[in-house]
């Protein structure tokens, strides 16, 4: 149903399809998305939907009852906080994006979905981090916060990750690194370009290896 012209979902928008592994809704000028919108499709496995030109307005039991879904993909949302009751009742879920407008990432907002191995909020706007954000999160191999507009991280932020493997965290306004704040990780690629770093000492800590492995015309280095 992508490119289509539908502007709100509701419990009732939905025939009962207790089958249906699959549900697009891309390119819809979805503005409302109703709570329990998909209670007849606890069996679908991946839900697709949002447009760049509209942002959809979701509620804490929009989603509650995918149980078996394993990928979900907003392209455009605004919420005033990314939270743990957004993500209740998808116990299964390995693979979520969001775009939009998401400000800030509550505390334990992941503890719901355990098994997820990717994250990706890019272009979210995205502010701020609570301490314990991605607390629960030990499969996730991959997370993208890039594009967004970050100025600090806590210490200790990413010391749950205890599988990660790829970090993105360029295009924010990071001016300085907490110590050793990568050190638990045991992350193969950190991308980083593209922040206004003030260059101290600090920035001895990361690691040539992984940090910005793809490098590119443009980079801002620091050279003293």
């Amino acid at each position: 149903m992508d490119h289509n012209r539908l502007e709100q979902l509701g419990p009732s928008s939905f025939p009962r399809l207790p089958r249906l592994a699959t549900v697009r809704l891309l390119a819809n000028p979805l503005v409302h998305i109703f709570p329990f919108t998909f209670t007849d499709l606890n069996a679908t496995e991946t839900l697709v939907m949002g447009s760049r030109l509209v942002a959809a307005e979701v509620h804490e039991d929009t989603f509650r009852s995918l149980s078996g879904l394993n990928t979900l993909r907003l392209d455009n949302t605004s919420l005033s906080s990314l939270s743990r009751a957004l993500l209740d009742g998808m116990p299964r879920l390995r693979h979520l994006t969001l775009h939009g407008h998401i400000p800030i990432i509550d505390f334990d907002t992941f503890t719901a979905t355990p098994l997820l191995r990717s994250l990706t909020l890019s272009h979210c706007h995205l502010e701020g981090l609570s301490l314990d954000a991605f607390f629960g999160l030990r499969e996730l191999r991959y997370l993208d916060l890039s594009y967004n507009q970050l100025t600090r991280l806590h210490p200790g932020t990413f010391d749950h990750l205890a599988s990660l493997r790829e970090l993105y965290l360029h295009h924010n306004l990071l001016t300085s690194l907490p110590p050793a704040i990568f050190v638990p990780l045991p992350a193969k690629l950190i991308q980083l370009h593209q922040n206004p770093w003030h260059c101290t000492c600090r920035l001895m800590q990361l690691m040539p290896t992984i940090t910005n492995k793809v490098r590119q015309p443009g980079y801002a280095r620091c050279t003293g």
